[in-house]
């Protein structure tokens, strides 16, 4: 059945359903009809029973000819073994034949004859002229049968073409419901790559087929948006990499130029009169890219990694108070530098029960240097650990920089994503987007929200113990 096609299945299975359902209201109406056949005999029997007993208690003398009475009741009066009345009806029967025939008859219930006649049967004891006798009623239930024949009959021929036609309406049925689906796998078979952007038809939302094309449809979407931030990516990358790329170069071969006497214009820093100063000069420029290269590397790396699920945490217990504590004391000199101050507030230990200590710091060491690079000279950032509730905590960083508007705040943690203000900036764009994949690690969320005063907050949290 699983190699059939669907629309078969589906033909089949309405089919099963039909005849299940259809056959037990036959057999429903067959037995209800036979029941209520043979209440109508057993009736029947003890009407003609009360006539008879009538007529030959009241009127014995009336009856005609001794012994045989002209009656359409199947009826015959026995006084011990002798036959001293039967009526025209049942002189006519198979019965009265055979029970002259035979010793013993049956004289009560179903009895079938040797021609194979079927007849009910009901004796009791009657008053006949004053004598004890018992009268035997017969019914021939040939008719009956014959017509509960004739009921089997119509109800299973009903019942074939029921299902012959079922089998045919049902397949019809199916085509014409799955047609959608051939079209949608038509057309995914024609989405490729380079036509990402192409949807399915919702031909009817409500139902299955419409909500199969409305999910598809949502996850074509993200696919496409998956490549278009790939190819953003890959561009980005070239782009970042071929700047320290172009710089190494090109310094490497004004030094060389430079140290071998060659001819063309050089910079001061490599000129022939200071040899020794221009080529440290020259190493020192080249080192400096290669260090920004390295970390392009290392975080792309890092990214690569949390994208494929290379870097399973390891949690164990950690105070947030010491890591906060931790992360500012590293980061004071580049503050110290540009004139700034960081002011740090933990009013209460926050012990994280499970913290993969590495990545959190990594989160907060990212976010406090963009604070610290977007603040101006001489300016403050303070970072506040507090615990709002009991099982979380809150780490914010606050800056001085200019404040971020809402309907830009979440692309900031996509990948090389640069606020346009601050293209200028030496930064890679993908220190915020490192910093969400280790708190996201960690259980945790992280995002800009809105604060009292100037600047900008980003806030950390964390479950906490």
């Amino acid at each position: 059945m699983m190699r059939t096609s669907l629309r078969l299945r589906l033909a089949l299975w309405f089919t099963a359903a039909l005849f299940v359902t259809m056959g037990s209201s036959f057999l429903a109406v067959y037995f209800f009809v036979r029941n209520a056949w043979e209440s109508s005999i057993d009736r029947q029997l003890n009407q003609d029973f009360e006539t008879v007993g009538s007529f030959l208690f009241y009127r014995p003398k009336s009856i005609g000819a001794q012994g045989h009475l002209y009656s359409d009741i199947m009826f015959l009066v026995k006084d011990g073994g002798r036959i001293l009345y039967h009526s025209s009806a049942m002189c006519n029967s198979s019965y009265f034949t055979e029970s002259g025939e035979r010793e013993t008859i049956p004289t009560e219930g179903l009895w079938r004859s040797s021609s194979g006649k079927v007849f009910a049967l009901r004796s009791a004891p009657m008053m006949v002229s004053f004598r004890d006798c018992v009268a035997t009623i017969a019914i021939d239930l040939g008719p009956m049968n014959q017509s509960l024949s004739s009921l089997a009959n119509i109800l299973l021929l009903a019942l074939g073409a029921a299902m012959a036609g079922s089998v045919l309406g049902g397949f019809g049925l199916a085509t014409r419901s799955l047609s959608p689906l051939g079209r949608m796998a038509e057309k995914m078979r024609s989405i490729t790559t380079e036509g990402l952007s192409e949807r399915l038809v919702v031909e009817n939302p409500s139902d299955e087929m419409g909500r199969v094309a409305i999910v598809f449809n949502q996850t074509m979407d993200r696919l496409e948006a998956s490549f278009t931030r790939l190819k953003s990516f890959a561009a980005e990358v070239s782009h970042e990499l071929r700047t320290p790329l172009t710089a190494i170069r090109s310094v490497g071969e004004l030094a060389l130029r430079a140290s071998m006497g060659g001819g063309g214009a050089i910079p001061e820093c490599v000129s022939s009169s200071a040899e020794p100063a221009s080529t440290r000069e020259a190493i020192g420029s080249m080192l400096e890219e290669a260090d920004r290269l390295s970390f392009l590397v290392d975080a792309m790396l890092t990214l690569a990694r949390s994208d494929t699920g290379q870097s399973p945490p390891e949690p164990a217990e950690a105070d947030l108070g010491a890591l906060v504590l931790s992360v500012v004391e590293t980061l004071q000199v580049l503050a110290e530098e540009k004139g700034q101050r960081i002011e740090t507030t933990i009013p209460e230990p926050a012990i994280i029960g499970s913290l993969d200590e590495t990545t959190a710091r990594r989160a907060l060491v990212n976010v406090v240097d963009n604070a610290i690079r977007y603040t101006p000279a001489g300016g403050s950032i303070r970072v506040i650990l507090r615990r709002p509730f009991p099982d979380k905590a809150f780490i914010d960083i606050v800056d001085g920089a200019e404040a971020i508007p809402e309907s830009e705040r979440e692309a900031l943690f996509e990948r090389f994503h640069r606020s346009p203000r601050n293209r200028s900036s030496q930064g890679l764009g993908l220190g915020l987007a490192i910093a969400r994949w280790a708190i996201e690690l960690n259980g945790g969320k992280i995002a800009f929200v809105d604060h009292e005063g100037s600047g900008n907050c980003c806030r950390i949290e964390l479950a906490a113990r």
